[in-house]
């Protein structure tokens, strides 16, 4: 059907056949085809706190409750308590 759709040169024709590769997709198989993709990869320092990463919204989003951490002397930021 997808060298059909390639070749069909009536908007109609071209129409029809995206509709029928459509239904086979979704209708006749009950696959889901997601709208929007949203996964993505988010990080932030270590040396910050009051930072909430939401893959729905953008990584600026609650920038004012941001603020950096104190380290102790000695302490790393990498270790893991």
């Amino acid at each position: 059907m997808v060298a059909e759709l390639t070749q069909a040169r009536d908007i109609k024709d071209r129409g029809t056949l995206a509709r029928k590769m459509n239904n086979m997709l979704t209708k006749d198989s009950f696959t889901i085809v997601p709208l929007v993709d949203r996964g993505r990869l988010s990080a932030h320092s270590n040396k910050l706190g009051g930072v909430a990463l939401n893959v729905w919204d953008t990584e600026l989003w609650d920038l004012l409750r941001v603020f950096v951490l104190r380290l102790v002397a000695g302490d790393s930021p990498l270790r893991a308590d």
